[in-house]
């Protein structure tokens, strides 16, 4: 009877310090599909594709994120500021001691075929987002093109790059000249080609290796949807998820195999080809070093959409998601709307009430 105390307070103890982490980011999935790095908390994770227990690869003061494996699985590519600039490192996938490979680009977008060579990003005040060669040897990254975007993905032959320009991540249901299109751009020909035409926001897109698709995210006038074209018939997509509420973002896809994973607001999401569904991945961390597990952020001339009340009583804006108040003297913020819908346009009657 002592002996089986013995055994549940411990399987008790061991669950007090479980817990479920929230908005983890940047999921990226191994090549061969069994596992996903993430960045929670400052730090990358690993995690089963099919859940289970994560394992924190990177403790720095820094903010490791956007993480990518090789092709061949050894190394993880990251971006960091964890010295004091951002740059990007490189660390064994099962951890291990992180590298600095580049203080000259800022982000990573994918891996050439070789492991050898990283797609990274480069922000030019002239030009905006590039692309640039980058050698994991530490050598000066060669310019590829100068016109692009964040997500973009090589082609499995490696001669194409397919990315989106424009679109709002957090405005799924916008429509107008800023809506996200779909372009390739075909690196020894230097030449482009736009991929859709809709009057709504593609973006995330990646290739499939063993498929001839390109999947990506759509908006559906509501949320952003996980959608998939054959052979570049984009005038036929086939929409993979029907999801009520929270988009998609940030799509990755295995190599070997057509396994997928992206976020959905705080949790981190799988779609396998093989079954067609999309499911929740169930991640628990079973540390108790993290501290307190409040989130905070601080915000600077960051509102959009802002207006005044008539009376110039109280100021109302929206902030990623939802609508916001605030008297104008300043004060305390109070949160009007949950649902994740998105705001574009605030109006405040005549009433001083009715928004």
């Amino acid at each position: 009877m002592k002996n089986l105390l013995t055994v549940l307070i411990v399987l008790m103890m061991a669950n007090m310090l479980a817990l479920e982490p929230k908005f983890m980011k940047d999921p990226a999935i191994s090549p061969d599909g069994e596992t996903v790095c993430f960045s929670y908390m400052t730090d990358l994770w690993l995690v089963p594709f099919e859940g289970g227990e994560a394992k924190r690869i990177t403790v720095s003061s820094g903010d490791d994120r956007a993480p990518s494996f090789s092709p061949d699985g050894k190394w993880i590519a990251f971006v960091s500021n964890r010295e004091g600039f951002t740059g990007i490192y490189i660390i064994p996938s099962e951890g291990g001691q992180a590298r600095l490979i580049s203080r000259d680009v800022h982000s990573v977008s994918d891996w050439y075929n070789d492991s050898q060579r990283i797609l990274a990003t480069r922000n030019e005040l002239q030009t905006g987002t590039g692309y640039y060669e980058l050698s994991i040897d530490g050598t000066r990254a060669l310019e590829v093109t100068l016109v692009g975007d964040h997500f973009g993905k090589l082609s499995p032959d490696n001669t194409k790059i397919v990315f989106n320009i424009r679109g709002m991540p957090y405005r799924p249901a916008y429509r107008g000249s800023v809506s996200g299109n779909l372009w390739e751009y075909d690196i020894a020909g230097g030449t482009y080609n736009q991929l859709t035409f809709t009057d709504l926001t593609e973006r995330y897109p990646v290739y499939s290796h063993i498929n001839p698709y390109i999947y990506y995210g759509a908006s559906d006038g509501r949320l952003f949807q996980l959608f998939r074209v054959q052979n570049y018939d984009f005038d036929n997509p086939q929409q993979l998820t029907f999801f009520q509420t929270w988009s998609l973002r940030d799509i990755s896809i295995a190599r070997q195999k057509d396994r997928l994973v992206f976020e959905k607001f705080d949790t981190i999401y799988r779609y396998d080809a093989e079954i067609g569904q999309a499911e929740k991945i169930d991640v628990v961390i079973k540390q108790d070093f993290l501290g307190s597990y409040e989130v905070r952020e601080s915000h600077l001339n960051k509102m959009k959409n802002i207006a005044l009340s008539p009376d110039g009583k109280f100021i109302v804006f929206s902030y990623q998601f939802d609508l916001f108040a605030i008297p104008e003297k300043g004060g305390e913020v109070k949160q009007l709307t949950f649902n994740n819908q998105g705001i574009e346009e605030i109006v405040i009657s005549s009433d001083n009430r009715t928004i």
